[in-house]
């Protein structure tokens, strides 16, 4: 994880911590499109909880 102009930025392979599910590795970063917004989302396999 780096910033970059004070946003958060994840790559494909990072292990990462979703609070209420537990430990996470980013399978994937994929650009959606919802309500006329370009949405940046993150694919996670959650690996322990």
């Amino acid at each position: 994880m780096t910033t970059k102009n004070n946003a958060l930025t994840f790559q494909t392979g990072e292990a990462v911590v979703y609070p209420s599910h537990g430990v996470g590795l980013i399978t994937g970063i994929e650009e959606q499109e919802i309500a006329g917004f370009k949405l940046k989302l993150l694919v996670m396999t959650l690996v322990h909880n």
